[in-house]
């Protein structure tokens, strides 16, 4: 009985079991009760969520620091040196065998183009400066 009244009561103590199971309970009492237990396992959920969150910014942080400090290791670092090397060393070997010729083709244009723009903006600098001298005088 000791059980059913605590339940009564509405502490979570008694099992979904005893509150179905008995029928001297009103159902008041049981609703009481289920809400109390609802209310602890969204509380155990919320603290949870909060600890994996409150984690989660800590391993941010670390890999933030970790990032500062330099990074990864450095075997690690030289390892992707290593391989950006062989990859540049791929694409010359395919440039030599003509595969990549439109791309270089392509970049030499826009190299070309920009040096024409380069060009145009230091004349146009220099008509500026030139028609200012000139009404200086």
């Amino acid at each position: 009985m000791g059980l059913l009244k605590k339940a009564a009561k509405g502490t979570a103590k008694a099992t979904g079991k005893a509150i179905k199971g008995s029928a001297k309970l009103t159902g008041k009492a049981a609703k009481k009760t289920y809400y109390v237990s609802i209310g602890k396992k969204l509380e155990e959920r919320k603290k949870k969520r909060e600890a994996r969150e409150k984690g989660r910014l800590e391993a941010e942080k670390d890999k933030a620091y970790q990032r500062s400090m330099g990074g990864r290791s450095a075997v690690q670092a030289g390892g992707r040196i290593a391989e950006a090397g062989r990859g540049m060393a791929e694409a010359g070997e395919k440039i030599k065998r003509g595969m990549v010729e439109s791309a270089e083709i392509k970049t030499e244009a826009e190299r070309k183009a920009e040096m024409r723009e380069v060009s145009r903006i230091r004349n146009d600098r220099q008509i500026e400066n030139l028609k200012r001298f000139l009404q200086s005088l």
